[in-house]
């Protein structure tokens, strides 16, 4: 395990917070595909979904949630919930996710209970159309994460960089030093933890002040740890962005315009990185094609 490293810098101006309770780990609770344990108590999915924190643009796509926001959308509601210093935890679904998540109950809750549900994938836009649904557009997760990064320079939010390696962490705080020299960096630490840490994490992104919480860990680990630790963090909005602290860092490139615009940039991220990419595409695309279909050929009631 790669040692933690933790940096905090505190702002002043950061609005002072009672919720450094210090809570045990969590015991018992059902198992995610790769072992770690969620709540999963008393938690009841759709009808559809009233239950859902915002409803406004809800549509059920393959009976998951999503929200027919464009980017510019995504945005501002973000920014309303900040300034009314309310909670906002966002996620992405890419079909990938959604694979995933008929198989794993924590992933699926943690889809459920998060607020702001996005379309990363453009195969999520055209299967929505292939049923009937419209999605204005594709707000891939890195995109609105750049976006975010110069609203919340603009806004005197600040930061708070969960995960990567320390050597990709050390890249990033360079980077947006340099690019968003207005921005609060309020604290940083690698994604490297045991879920026996994650009460002491959590305490220690409280402490800084921090306003904004970006989680640069892989699925499902970033959205079990939101679920898990949501009642804990008092960062007011929360998003896991994945492999997108790797192009912040420029260890890892994006397709260009045209591929992105193509909806293939699955495609590029086979050519980059073939032994990894190729069998997690090959079987998620395949099984998504399949759940697609199927709901198509269902008979409506």
């Amino acid at each position: 395990m790669i040692e933690a490293m933790e940096h905090q810098t505190r702002y002043p101006e950061a609005e002072t917070r009672n919720s450094h309770q210090t809570t045990p780990p969590l015991q018992g609770g059902v198992k995610s595909a790769n072992l770690q344990i969620c709540k999963f108590a008393n938690f009841s999915p759709p009808p559809w979904t009233g239950g859902a924190p915002f409803q406004k643009g809800l549509i059920d796509f393959l009976d998951f949630p999503l929200h027919a926001y464009t980017l510019e959308e995504t945005v501002e509601l973000i920014l309303t919930h900040l300034r009314q210093k309310q909670i906002v935890n966002h996620m992405v679904l890419n079909a990938a996710k959604l694979v995933y998540a008929q198989k794993d109950p924590c992933l699926r809750e943690a889809i459920f209970k998060s607020h702001i549900i996005n379309a990363d994938g453009q195969s999520i836009v055209w299967g929505a159309a292939l049923l009937g649904k419209r999605l204005p557009e594709r707000v891939a997760g890195i995109d609105l994460f750049f976006r975010l990064l110069r609203e919340f320079e603009t806004n005197k939010v600040p930061v708070y960089f969960l995960g990567a390696r320390d050597e990709v962490l050390k890249k990033i705080i360079d980077r947006v030093s340099h690019d968003y020299q207005k921005l609060p960096i309020a604290g940083y630490r690698n994604g490297y933890f045991s879920p026996e840490e994650e009460g002491h994490i959590c305490e220690v992104i409280n402490r800084s002040k921090a306003q904004a919480l970006f989680l640069g860990i892989s699925s499902p680990k970033k959205e079990i740890f939101l679920l898990n630790n949501s009642f804990r963090l008092t960062p007011y909005f929360r998003m896991g962005v994945g492999g997108s602290f790797d192009i912040l860092a420029g260890d890892t490139r994006r397709a260009p315009k045209w591929i992105q615009k193509a909806g293939f940039e699955w495609l590029y991220r086979i050519y980059q990185e073939p032994g990894r990419m190729w069998k997690r595409y090959a079987v998620t695309n395949t099984l998504y094609i399949y759940h697609l279909i199927t709901a198509v050929l269902k008979p409506r009631g």
